[in-house]
C-alpha cells in the first residue's frame, strides 16, 4: 500500500501528460446553463438554507459565550432589610434597624493553566465546524437541486414517449373494432388490444402525475415556483464522456497527504477539541489564580436613636486564589473519560481517511460503469434511429405503411427513453464524484 501511494504522484504526472487539453468534467450545469441560475436562487433562498443560517447565528452565540470567561466579570449586589435587634448592652430592650449592604466586584482571570483559553479556542473550532456544516448542507442541497432538474427532463420526455404509445394503442384499437364490425376477426381477438389501450392509457395518466409530484417536489426543495412545462428541457442531450479527467482527478484525490474533505476537515477539527478538553481535565486540581477589586458598602442605623449608626465602606484590590486540592476522585475520572474521547476521535479520523480514499475509488467505479452502459444505450438509439429512417424512407417509396412507420418510431422513442435514463444515470454519478473529491463547497454570504 504504502508503494502504491509512493506511486501516485507519479500516476498523476503521467495521466495529466496523456490528458487532453479539453478533457474536463461535465457537470449538469453545464448541460443546461439555465440550472445555473435555478441554483444560485434555490441555494440563497430555500427552506432548507433559512435553517442552516440560523445554525450558524446559534454558533455564533456560542462562540460569545466560550470567549467570556477570557475577559473580566463585573457584578454586585444591594440588600437593604429592616430588623428588630435585641442588644446585650441594653437588656429588655428592642431596636427597630434599618440594615443597608451593598458590593460592587470586578473579577479578571489571571493564571488558569491555559484553561481559559483552551475553552474559547474549542469555542472557534466548533464555530468552524458550524461553518463547515454549513458548506455541506450547500453541497448537498445543490446535488439534490441537480438531481430534481435532470428528473424534470426525464419525466417530460417520458409523457411525451407515453403519450406517443397511447396514440399508437388507439389506432391499433380503431383499427381491431372496425375489422370486429366486419367481422373479419372475433371479440377475443379485439379483447388484448382493447386492455393494451387502457394499459397505455394508464401509463400515461402515471407520468404525467410523476411529471407533476417532480414539480411540486422541486418547488418545495428549491423554495421556487412551480417550473412550467415550456422550461422544462425536452430531455437530455448526447454527452461526451469525461473518463480521463475522471481517472485523473481521482489520482490526484489519492495522492494528496491528508483528505482535505469537508469530512475529514472537520473530524481533525473534532480531534482538536478532544485535546484541548482532555488538557483542561488535568489543570481541574490545580491553584487558579485572578485579579479582583470591589467597593463595598455596610451600614446600620437604629430608629430609635438616629445617633447610633453604624457603617463601613471598603475598597480593594488584589490577588485571588482558588484551588481545589480533592473532588473525591472526580477529576481523575474526567481525565480518564476524556483521554479516551481523544483517542476515540483519533482513531475515528484514521478510520474516515481510510474509507474516503475507498470511497472516492468506488465513485470513479460508478461513473466509469454508468459511461458504459451509456454508450451502449447511445449505440442501440442509433441504431434505432437508422432504423427509423430507413422505414420513413421506404414509406416515401411506398414500401411500408404507416404502421410500419409508427412501430419504428415507437422502437425509437423507446431507445430515446433508455438513453435519457442512462444520461441520468451518468450525471448523477459525475456529479456524486465530483462532490465527493470536492474540497468544499462555496455557499453565498450571509
Amino acid at each position: 500500500m504504502k508503494a502504491l501511494i509512493r506511486l501516485l504522484p507519479i500516476c498523476v504526472g503521467l495521466l495529466l501528460a496523456g490528458a487532453p487539453a479539453q478533457a474536463t468534467i461535465m457537470m449538469p450545469e453545464d448541460i443546461f446553463p439555465e440550472l445555473k441560475q435555478v441554483l444560485a436562487q434555490a441555494t440563497a433562498q430555500s427552506p432548507r438554507m433559512v435553517a442552516s443560517n440560523l445554525a450558524l447565528l446559534q454558533a455564533d452565540g456560542d462562540l460569545q459565550q466560550a470567549r467570556s470567561g477570557l475577559y473580566p466579570t463585573i457584578g454586585g449586589f444591594y440588600s437593604y432589610a429592616k430588623t428588630q435587634d435585641k442588644r446585650e448592652d441594653r437588656p429588655g430592650e428592642s431596636f427597630d434597624t434599618d440594615k443597608t449592604y451593598y458590593s460592587f466586584s470586578l473579577n479578571q482571570p489571571l493564571f488558569h493553566w491555559g484553561e481559559r483559553r483552551n475553552h474559547a479556542r474549542i469555542g472557534e473550532i466548533r464555530r468552524q465546524i458550524a461553518d463547515e456544516n454549513y458548506g455541506s448542507a450547500y453541497a448537498l442541497l445543490t446535488q439534490e437541486v441537480r438531481t430534481a432538474y435532470l428528473l424534470l427532463a426525464l419525466r417530460k420526455q417520458q409523457v411525451r414517449h407515453a403519450a406517443f404509445n397511447l396514440n399508437m394503442a388507439e389506432d391499433a384499437l380503431k383499427v381491431a373494432e372496425e375489422r370486429m364490425a366486419k367481422g373479419e376477426i372475433a371479440e377475443g381477438a379485439v379483447f388484448p388490444v382493447r386492455v393494451g389501450a387502457q394499459q397505455a392509457r394508464l401509463s400515461l395518466e402515471t407520468v404525467e402525475w410523476d411529471l407533476v409530484v417532480t414539480k411540486q417536489n422541486f418547488a418545495v426543495l428549491t423554495g421556487l415556483p412551480e417550473p412550467r412545462d415550456a422550461s422544462i428541457p425536452d430531455g437530455i442531450p448526447s454527452l461526451s464522456h469525461g473518463h480521463t479527467a475522471v481517472q485523473v482527478e481521482l489520482a490526484r484525490f489519492l495522492a494528496q497527504g491528508e483528505p482535505n474533505t469537508p469530512s475529514a476537515r472537520n473530524q481533525r477539527r473534532n480531534v482538536q477539541i478532544a485535546d484541548l478538553s482532555y488538557k483542561n481535565q488535568r489543570t481541574r486540581l490545580r491553584p487558579k489564580l485572578s485579579f479582583i477589586a470591589a467597593l463595598t458598602q455596610d451600614e446600620q442605623s437604629y430608629s430609635l436613636n438616629l445617633a447610633e449608626k453604624y457603617g463601613l465602606q471598603s475598597q480593594y484590590f488584589g490577588l485571588h486564589v482558588n484551588w481545589q486540592i480533592f473532588d473525591g476522585f472526580a477529576t481523575r475520572g474526567a481525565i480518564a473519560s476524556t483521554l479516551a474521547a481523544k483517542h476515540q476521535a483519533e482513531h475515528a479520523y484514521r478510520q474516515l481517511t481510510e474509507t474516503i480514499a475507498r470511497d472516492a475509488q468506488r465513485a470513479a467505479k460508478s461513473v466509469e460503469l454508468a459511461q458504459r452502459q451509456m454508450t451502449i444505450s447511445d449505440w442501440l438509439l442509433d441504431n434505432s434511429k437508422g432504423y427509423l429512417e430507413f422505414r420513413q424512407e421506404d414509406f416515401r417509396r411506398g414500401q411500408a405503411s404507416e404502421t410500419d412507420v409508427s412501430a419504428a418510431q415507437g422502437a425509437y422513442n423507446s431507445a430515446l427513453a433508455s438513453a435519457n435514463a442512462a444520461r441520468y444515470t451518468y450525471l448523477l454519478r459525475v456529479s456524486e464524484f465530483v462532490e465527493h473529491l470536492s474540497e468544499g463547497a462555496v455557499p453565498p454570504k450571509r
